[in-house]
C-alpha cells in the first residue's frame, strides 16, 4: 500500500492520520496498491506488474459512492494526468490500473527486475505526478466533507 499522509483516517477522529487498521475497523482510506499474491501469475508468467489506485472496499458505502462520483465527474482531468501505463477502469474500487514490464533481461534476477518495476510505478504515478496526487487529494477532502461533515480546513 502507498498512500499520502491524510489518505487514511479513523472515521471517529477525522482530524488525525492513521497508519494501520484500527481495532474497531472504523476507517476511511484511498491508496495505491500492488498485490503480488493475486497477481503472481501475471508477474511471473507474463513479467507484468499491475498496480491499482483503490477506493477501499471496507470504507463506508456512502464514502465509496461519494468518492467514486467525484472521481467520475473529474475523469477527463484525471485521465489527462495519468502516465501512458495507466488507465481509468470505471470501477468504484479499483479506479486506476497501471501495468509495467518486469524486464528480467535488464537485471540480475527476477527479484531485482520486480523491484525495479515497482520503483518505476511509484515514481511514475506518485513521485513525478504531483498534479494527479493533488487532484486525488482534493477529491478525497471533498468526499470526507460531504459524507462526514468535516472540512479540510478543520483537519
Amino acid at each position: 500500500m502507498i498512500f499520502k499522509d491524510g489518505w487514511w483516517r479513523h472515521t471517529d477522529e477525522l482530524e488525525g492520520m492513521i497508519y494501520e487498521r484500527p481495532d474497531d475497523r472504523n476507517d476511511v482510506r484511498i491508496e495505491f496498491r500492488h498485490r503480488l499474491g493475486r497477481n503472481r501469475d501475471l508477474a511471473v508468467g507474463k513479467q507484468t506488474l499491475r498496480v491499482y489506485f483503490r477506493n477501499m472496499g471496507a470504507n463506508d458505502q456512502a464514502f465509496i459512492d461519494a468518492f467514486a462520483d467525484s472521481f467520475d465527474e473529474n475523469e477527463p482531468v484525471i485521465d489527462d494526468l495519468l502516465p501512458l501505463s495507466a488507465e481509468v477502469t470505471g470501477n468504484k474500487r479499483n479506479m486506476i490500473e497501471a501495468t509495467y514490464d518486469i524486464d528480467v533481461d535488464a537485471h540480475e534476477d527476477f527479484f531485482d527486475a520486480y523491484v525495479a518495476a515497482l520503483q518505476e510505478a511509484f515514481v511514475d504515478l506518485v513521485v513525478e505526478n504531483e498534479e494527479l496526487i493533488a487532484t486525488i487529494d482534493e477529491l478525497y477532502d471533498e468526499s470526507i466533507e460531504q459524507v462526514y461533515g468535516v472540512s479540510a480546513g478543520s483537519r
